[in-house]
């Protein structure tokens, strides 16, 4: 959420409004138009065609929101942005992956694996004997 709102407070610096007219400034829309930007795509019109889905404004709307001007130290900064973004939600799915392990494995039930923390992050499985 707070990285959110860093990517909102600095579109806003360079005049681009986004949020107000994509569903979700993190979505897949806007993402693509987030990494254009970052890769130094400045024309709207080719922006706007990234936008799919839920729209909340019209295709001219949406031109008009991207004519903001990007300097090449807010291109740097939403690619940090965006890496950061993808590193947390790649941490998120490690962790799903471990919670649905330990959801999986049934305590008690001969045969079933077992997982268990052996310190901070280790997991160990052992199978009941």
């Amino acid at each position: 959420m707070r990285l959110q709102n860093q990517l909102e407070c600095l579109l806003e610096e360079v005049r681009i409004k986004l949020s107000s007219l994509l569903s979700d400034l993190l979505g897949q829309s806007g993402r693509r138009i987030l990494r254009a930007l970052a890769d130094g795509e400045t024309d709207p019109a080719v922006l706007a065609t990234l936008a799919s889905g839920r729209l909340r404004a019209t295709r001219e709307e949406l031109q008009d929101s991207l004519s903001g001007r990007l300097l090449p130290l807010h291109q740097q900064m939403l690619s940090l942005y965006l890496e950061r973004l993808d590193l947390i939600e790649s941490q998120n799915c490690d962790c799903s992956a471990t919670r649905s392990i330990l959801h999986h494995s049934i305590p008690g039930r001969p045969g079933h694996e077992h997982v268990i923390f052996d310190g901070a992050t280790n997991i160990v499985r052992y199978l009941e004997a």
